[in-house]
């Protein structure tokens, strides 16, 4: 409108041939303000187009930047319209499930297979509306297997949205295989019978695993975020600081004794190392704790053990050339008593020797219960019996000591020689009576009980099956760690008299008898023994009195030992009770004469320790002569080993050195009597 009214003017000024200069003031004024208008018009103008032609020049640009970043990513690109008409698009070789035709213009329904064209409509849809950026997954199985993608869907211009697409199957795996990798770790931390723990720097605990609760005894939450001083105390504590902050300097730290009082008494084998950072620094401490309590007092169930094996057989030794002296002594004292009227003053000094040859034999049948464990007669044994005649007997002597007894009936039977196992309670009251002397209570008791393969309360030693279970406890002065670890050595005692064999026979007599013994004690609180012997299915049998007179008989006997002087004694016995007697010092020379005489040897009294031609081997050769011949074995030691093996092999009975004149002609006797037929 201002530039048509300038132009008019202008075609006016002209055709009357005017001068601005020379109009009125009012119409030069009027003239200058249209002037000046239409100048500010031209430069409002160029302003415009200028302005114009910058911002297509910028949106150029930027779309074409766009365009360039667009190709540039590793993705899929759609642009729709709020319908799903596909405005526009740039696909990969990888996206196998839109097909090769152009597909600008169309719909998703007709592009995409139906279920993936469900996941587009609705997500335009929802980010159109919400006008957010929607993050959508999905997957397409085709001959190559499953592939999975992830699509982002943002709303740009009014009633449009475009789509990045892009494929994240290799993605997928490494998060399966991590989702799998942690899942493999967590079935291990957790189900690991070691403790495994993770601490910070300021020794503070982070995780642990359930077994590392169980050893705590606390649950996680009690543990995480405390340290050592807070769980185990200072003198605890202090240990384990030493430990960790070796660890914290780079170093591995591992031991097999380290002890806390965690409830009890504990023992724990430790591996702790260092937890280093990409940057080289120890940021934590990693440790592994597995409690070696139980396989600790193995070891030491077991060292003991083999100590006592090694130490049962030099005492065995030492009772066996022992046993063969009084049996020399106590021959040659019945020989002179024969030989002796009954009012004879010398008899009363024979009596005191028979005396202490007995007294000496007690003790080495002590030392052979150690080394050999004694057994003599086995029997089927009920042990309630055992055990009522000998507290009775025990309490009649020591009534200073009150008696209590709790007895399972019916309880189980054992093969057990009697003798012996009277010895072994008889030993323990007295060690009990010993030990409270000021008087105390005395508990003794029995108990079936049978172990099966995974039963964590049986001992180590004993197989799965059915066990007597026998307890002496009393309320004495008790014993410390030290005295209760030689307690069953042989000679040791905190007595001031005594030999000391007194436990040792025991432990000894009931490790041959198949069972175990164990002791518990605390200074002032008395000792418990308990023992398990197996469990027979036999019915208990009847004991068998000794008969005291002597038997005689005129039946040809063989005897060999390698001792001369037992050979004479035993020889001259024999021939004292009528017998006809054919004594050898050696294994061949008896053979060579059995051999010789078969017919006429009723009975071979056979050592079982000889050199050259041993027992076991002389017993044999003579059954391959005459399988029917009799044999009794003698020896200084108990029957075990190769004894208890001839006995098996058809040996008629065992009399162990010294015997007495009775023993001897009871035990001659017997076998002669038994008829094999």
């Amino acid at each position: 409108m201002k530039e048509e009214l300038h132009r008019l003017l202008k075609r006016q000024l002209k055709r009357h041939d005017l001068d601005l200069e020379a109009l009125p003031e009012k119409c030069r004024s009027l003239i200058n303000d249209v002037n000046d208008a239409y100048r500010q018009g031209d430069e409002d103008r160029l302003m415009l187009e200028r302005a114009l032609d910058l911002s297509s020049q910028e949106l150029m640009q930027a779309n074409s930047d766009m365009r360039a970043v667009l190709q540039a990513l590793p993705d899929a690109f759609f642009r729709f319209d709020y319908e799903g008409i596909i405005l526009d698009f740039k696909s990969l070789s990888y996206h196998s499930y839109i097909p090769p035709q152009p597909i600008q213009g169309r719909s998703v329904v007709e592009v995409f297979p139906p279920h993936i064209a469900r996941i587009y409509t609705d997500a335009i849809a929802e980010a159109d509306m919400s006008e957010s950026v929607l993050t959508v997954e999905y997957s397409i199985d085709d001959w190559k297997g499953a592939h999975y993608y992830e699509a982002r869907f943002a709303p740009v211009l009014e009633h449009q949205v475009i789509a990045l697409v892009r494929d994240i199957s290799e993605r997928r795996q490494v998060e399966e295989s991590v989702r799998r990798s942690e899942a493999r770790f967590r079935a291990l931390f957790e189900s690991v019978q070691d403790g495994i723990f993770i601490k910070d720097v300021d020794f503070r605990y982070v995780l642990i695993n359930p077994a590392m609760e169980k050893l705590f005894g606390k649950p996680m939450n009690q543990v995480i975020g405390r340290s050592y001083v807070g769980l185990f105390g200072e003198k605890d504590g202090d240990q384990i600081r030493e430990a960790d902050q070796k660890v914290l300097t780079g170093a591995i730290f591992e031991s097999d004794d380290v002890r806390l009082d965690i409830n009890d008494k504990r023992t724990f084998h430790v591996i702790k190392t260092p937890l280093v950072g990409g940057d080289g620094k120890v940021f934590g401490i990693c440790g592994v704790a597995r409690d070696t309590t139980k396989l600790k007092r193995m070891e030491e169930q077991i060292y003991q053990s083999q100590k006592m094996e090694a130490l049962g057989g030099l005492a065995g030794g030492i009772a066996h050339d022992f046993n063969n002296l009084l049996m020399g002594i106590q021959g040659l004292a019945s020989l002179m008593r024969l030989d002796l009227d009954p009012d004879h003053p010398h008899r009363e000094k024979l009596d005191g020797i028979e005396s202490q040859v007995m007294s000496g034999a007690r003790l080495t049948r002590q030392l052979i219960g150690f080394a050999k464990g004694g057994m003599f007669e086995v029997n089927s044994t009920n042990l309630n019996e055992l055990v009522e005649r000998s507290s009775d007997m025990f309490g009649r002597t020591k009534k200073e000591v009150i008696i209590h007894k709790d007895l399972e009936k019916p309880l189980w039977t054992v093969e057990a020689d009697r003798y012996q196992m009277e010895q072994v309670l008889l030993n323990l009251y007295i060690n009990a009576w010993e030990a409270m002397p000021r008087g105390g209570e005395l508990f003794i008791s029995t108990e079936n009980e049978e172990f099966g393969d995974d039963d964590s309360n049986r001992h180590f030693e004993l197989p799965s099956g059915k066990y007597v279970k026998i307890g002496v406890r009393d309320t004495g002065i008790g014993m410390d760690k030290a005295t209760q670890n030689r307690i069953f050595e042989p000679f040791f005692t905190t007595k001031s008299k005594g030999q000391g064999l007194g436990l040792a026979s025991v432990y000894g007599i009931v490790k041959k008898h198949g069972g175990v013994i164990t002791v518990y004690s605390e200074e002032g609180k008395g000792s418990a023994f308990t023992i398990y012997l197996p469990a027979s299915c036999r019915e208990a049998s009847a004991g068998v009195k000794e008969k005291s007179e002597l038997l005689r008989g005129t039946e040809t006997v063989l005897i060999v030992d390698d001792e001369e002087l037992i050979l004479d004694v035993a020889a001259r016995m024999l021939s004292a009770l009528g017998y006809r007697v054919h004594a050898f010092c050696g294994g061949k020379e008896a053979l060579a004469f059995f051999e010789e005489n078969v017919k006429a040897v009723d009975l071979v009294i056979l050592d079982m320790i000889m050199p050259g031609m041993s027992g076991a081997e002389l017993f044999d050769r003579l059954r391959k002569v005459n399988p029917l011949i009799k044999v009794l074995l003698s020896s200084g030691y108990s029957i075990d080993g190769e004894a208890r093996e001839l006995f098996h092999r058809g040996c008629g009975g065992f009399i162990q050195k010294p015997y007495t004149y009775q023993n001897l002609s009871r035990k001659v006797r017997d076998i002669l009597a038994d008829d094999p037929r």
